[in-house]
This record gives C-alpha cells, sequence and structure tokens, in this order.
C-alpha cells in the first residue's frame, strides 16, 4: 500500500491510497471520496478524470514502509521466515 499526494494544476492536493497502476491507468482511494478515482497518461502527462494535469507525490515514509517485507511465522514453523 502506497500513501500518494495528488497536486492539481489549480493548486489543490488530495491525498490518497494507491489502490493499483496498471499500464497508463492509476487508480486511487482518494479522501472524501465515496469511489475510485482513475487517472490516465494523455501524450505523456497523467490526466484527471475531468481531463485536468496532475502530479503525483509518494511521502518517502509511506513508500519506504511499504517495500519492507513483513516477518511472519508460519503455522507449526518457529523460525522466521520472510514470505
Amino acid at each position: 500500500m502506497a500513501l500518494a499526494r495528488i497536486s492539481y494544476a489549480d493548486a489543490s492536493i488530495r491525498l490518497a491510497i494507491l489502490v493499483s497502476w496498471c499500464g497508463e491507468a492509476v487508480r486511487v482511494a482518494a479522501k472524501d471520496c465515496d469511489d475510485l478515482v482513475e487517472f490516465r497518461l494523455i501524450g505523456g502527462i497523467r490526466v484527471s478524470e475531468e481531463g485536468d494535469p496532475v502530479t503525483f507525490e509518494f511521502p518517502l515514509a509511506a513508500t519506504s514502509l511499504a517495500a519492507k517485507p513483513q516477518l511472519m511465522t508460519k503455522a507449526g514453523d518457529s523460525r522466521n521466515r520472510v514470505w
């Protein structure tokens, strides 16, 4: 899971959780939105569903935590393993 900060051309900012990034489409669960929000890559520019250009930032703390493997113990196994 990655936290994203989405900046719009009008200087507004929306916080969101990255749900999927598949090819040219990015889907996020945005704060104060009931539905997922999708952004597309058009001509090398990421745009909102309304066609407004946006930029994505991924705060270091959130992405570095998401990238670290979790230690889990398999049932019946006393050794810790990375799964």
